[in-house]
């Protein structure tokens, strides 16, 4: 089963566009005629005609409310990701506004038009610091195994605009098709999804490996080193954001001068510093309660708190449920009616692990005739 983006978000990522897509994926979630599931994108950026993954969140109405309904979207993609394979055909642009549905799956496949500005000076980032914090808190501990820091490194750089030759180092993707022979190869690809379960998602993944090239050297692992020395304290010690400055500004190179460029804009800097905080705060938290604290500070945020202080000082206090509850008393400012949020059910299957795993405890007598050493073998999916 497709589904488009560009079908829901023409007028871009609103609310109304989010319901839209949310009714989708639980349509597909309970399709049982297909046995996967494909999102593309038919949008386009009417500035440059260039393609469009991912439109930035709308923020002109009820931001709050824009915010619960991209996580509960991102909830039901997760949902719909244990249920079935899920694959993302990213042909194109992602606001960094839309990151956490993006990552709702690691079966995700690029082409060069795809980019990502996460820059504590872009527009978006200005408006919705926070979205996918929680992701990046647990970068280091995915399957790539990123060098401690890489997420503060990513997070506080004026100029990396992320593309396929740094996503799939970090074990965020599967595959990179260049632009003009994708859909050729995004038909190869789902000729795959023939394959009956339980074997769909890896005869998905190998038709993505043999349609898939080098994206090109990563623009991250040409400062491993640089990440390892300056960027890694801030994880593992009580290195502050300030103080790694003042360390960049006696280094005095091309690159530390380039980095530390964020100190000259107010806005940016201040964006940096609470990332930073978010990330320290995330770290050692269950999933759905980082995922929580990070929708409540993106809330926050959206409502003038800026003191990092304020924003994560509830860090495991809150449930996911509750910050998700706690904005329908409120109307919001459109006349499209907002969908009911997620179950507590859906709620607690965020945690990244197994979908195999999750299914397997929900119901071990369907799976009785599997050998159970085989689970201990499989793959943790990074959702």
């Amino acid at each position: 089963m497709t589904i488009d983006i560009g079908e829901s978000c023409a007028a871009g990522l609103t609310l109304a566009a989010i319901n839209g897509l949310r009714r989708s994926v639980k349509e597909a979630c309970q399709e049982k005629y297909y046995a996967a599931a494909v999102i593309n994108s038919s949008c386009n950026d009417p500035a440059n005609a260039k393609p469009v993954f991912l439109p930035a969140l709308d923020a002109s109405g009820d931001a709050a409310a824009a915010l619960r309904a991209a996580v509960q979207l991102a909830i039901d993609l997760r949902t719909l990701n244990g249920t079935k394979p899920l694959l993302m055909l990213a042909n194109g642009t992602v606001d960094a506004s839309a990151l956490g549905i993006l990552l709702s799956t690691s079966d995700v496949v690029t082409s060069e038009m795809f980019a990502i500005d996460v820059a504590p000076n872009s527009e978006s980032s200005r408006t919705f610091p926070f979205v996918a914090l929680c992701d990046w808190a647990r970068l280091s501990s995915g399957r790539a195994r990123a060098e401690p820091g890489t997420a503060e490194y990513i997070l506080t750089s004026p100029d990396l605009v992320l593309r396929s030759s740094e996503w799939m180092p970090l074990g965020l993707e599967i595959g990179f098709v260049a632009h003009r022979r994708f859909a050729a190869a995004v038909e190869s690809i789902l000729l795959a999804a023939s394959c009956p379960p339980p074997h769909t998602r890896d005869a998905l993944r190998k038709a993505c490996a043999v349609e898939s090239a080098y994206p090109g050297p990563s623009k991250i692992s040409a400062w491993t080193h640089e990440i390892r020395q300056h960027f890694s304290p801030l994880v593992d010690t009580d290195l502050q954001l300030d103080e790694l400055y003042d360390e960049l500004a006696r280094i005095d190179t091309p690159w530390a001068r380039r980095h530390r460029s964020v100190v000259g804009d107010a806005a940016a800097k201040a964006v940096a510093g609470a990332r930073i905080a978010g990330l320290q705060a995330m770290r050692g938290l269950e999933y759905s309660q980082a995922l929580a604290l990070e929708l409540a500070a993106s809330i926050a945020w959206t409502q003038g708190e800026s003191a990092t202080d304020q924003l994560f000082h509830s860090a495991g206090t809150q449930s996911l449920a509750e910050v998700l509850l706690a904005g329908t008393d409120e109307c919001p400012g459109t006349s499209q009616a907002p969908e009911e949020p997620a179950a507590d059910a859906e709620v607690a299957s965020v945690p990244d692990e197994c979908p195999f795993a999750r299914m397997y405890r929900k119901n071990p007598s369907q799976f009785a005739h599997i050998d159970l050493q085989s689970i201990t073998k499989h793959r943790s999916l990074n959702l």
